[in-house]
């Protein structure tokens, strides 16, 4: 049950005290003690309750619909999950909505229902007449807005510019936008979003491109064609000095806060030899692992904290799971180990012809064979959603449900708010690919 506590009610109660009867006056403090009641149980709720799942319906003038309504409360954010079945199909949407609505339930009040040949949209409107993007069926798989735009589907824009008429708008609907040129690449800023911050190897260096302006991060004297001596975790980027010194070693590296900005030089403890690779990332630090001396390292980037790790003595670190590990040298010298593997999943490969599977927070991302890209959770694996479509994807990198994706000559991101955005554009991406393009998250 939500509970509104109205302040002002008691306040003006308690001015108009002097003006108000013996009878009332002897009622008024059990008045405030259900008030003061009232206020903790609304304070309890909003501090300790961060789960709900309720069952309701909503009948509508020309259809009707169940609803199942969860509601997860992670690291402050609000996520209201939602199955619903159309009466009039009998079709099933998933989808979420982030909104602060104090633990509210049965937040969705009206849905907008569209029926177009082989296409089944709904528009959901949630309380304070909020509301944020279309779902679609398409052929009975659940697919996005995006998709349905590169595949040039009529119905759905005759769905959505009635919808405009009526005032709603959404992120997805907005009209392509040019890009710009700079540095040699064509840059689509206007569709970079506030909160990222990409990254793109050129050689030297990188550049740093944020929605307000784009960086040249120039550091290297030497080419460094193929950018496996950089590394990013979280918001800094790590990445080894490769300037030739004369050996066959590194003898220091750099950290970037690529959000914040700011750049520090730092040396190894001892000399890094060449026959090195990253191990990869886990809770803030990042691992590597030098061959030739048979030793691990891990680097805390936001502290500048360097240390030994592993060696044929006390062994190595490797992630199972979501467990750091310690295992036998033996075991972990015979090939190279990373923690940050593709998932195997034999059912997605099975129903879908899913080739390659990434695993972020409880959902599958996953690219088929005939170019479709879904996503699903991973406790209802038979409920995928189409994302978007490409021939070719020569990289992508997921992160807290945003993606990157390479595809050609360009490099797009991807989330369920802004849908499918091209973000820029070079030749370059058609031959050198492998880790050159990445992004942040900027915590807001």
């Amino acid at each position: 049950m939500n509970i509104v506590i109205k302040s002002r009610l008691y306040l003006s109660l308690f001015f108009c005290y002097n003006d108000i009867g013996d009878n009332m006056k002897k009622m008024l403090p059990v008045i405030f003690v259900l008030g003061a009641f009232g206020l903790i149980i609304q304070f309890f709720v909003q501090s300790f309750i961060k789960y709900h799942e309720v069952d309701y319906s909503i009948i509508t003038s020309d259809n009707e619909y169940m609803i199942n309504e969860k509601l997860n409360v992670k690291d402050g954010k609000n996520v209201y999950s939602f199955k619903v079945v159309d009466d009039k199909t009998k079709e099933t949407f998933q989808f979420d909505f982030s909104h602060n609505y104090n633990k509210q339930d049965n937040i969705i009040r009206d849905i907008k229902f569209y029926q177009y040949e082989d296409l089944v949209c709904l528009f959901p409107i949630y309380k304070k007449k909020l509301s944020k993007d279309i779902v679609c069926n398409y052929k009975g798989i659940q697919t996005s807005y995006s998709y349905l735009k590169q595949i040039g589907n009529t119905g759905v824009e005759k769905f959505i510019s009635s919808l405009k008429k009526d005032d709603y708008m959404a992120d997805t609907w907005k009209k392509d936008v040019k890009p710009s040129e700079e540095y040699g690449y064509k840059i689509y800023k206007e569709n970079i979003p506030d909160n990222i911050v990409f990254t793109m190897w050129f050689y030297h260096g990188f550049y740093r491109i944020s929605k307000d302006k784009i960086e040249e991060k120039n550091y290297l004297n030497d080419d460094c064609y193929e950018n496996n001596r950089s590394y990013l975790i979280d918001n800094f980027l790590v990445s080894i000095n490769t300037d030739d010194n004369g050996t066959n070693a590194y003898m220091d590296f750099y950290i970037f806060d690529i959000v914040n900005g700011g750049k520090k030089k730092m040396d190894f403890d001892e000399q890094l030899s060449k026959n090195m690779y990253f191990n990869g990332a886990y809770k803030g630090k990042l691992y590597y692992t030098d061959l030739d001396k048979k030793k691990q390292y891990s680097i805390d980037p936001e502290y500048e904290v360097l240390k030994e790790v592993g060696n044929v003595d006390i062994g190595f670190k490797k992630v199972e799971g979501k467990a750091l590990v310690t295992v036998e040298a033996k075991d972990f010298l015979d090939e190279k180990v990373y923690f940050e593997k593709q998932v195997k999943n034999t059912k997605l490969e099975e129903l879908y012809g899913a080739t390659e599977i990434k695993k972020d927070n409880n959902i599958y991302y996953f690219w088929t064979n005939s170019g479709d890209f879904y996503k699903v959770n991973i406790i209802d694996i038979k409920k995928p959603i189409l994302l978007f479509n490409f021939d070719d994807i020569s990289e992508w990198i997921v992160k807290d449900g945003n993606v990157m994706i390479v595809s050609k000559n360009m490099m797009y991101f991807y989330n369920d708010d802004l849908g499918l955005l091209p973000i820029l554009e070079n030749n370059e991406l058609n031959y050198n690919y492998k880790n050159i393009c990445n992004f942040a998250i900027a915590k807001k």
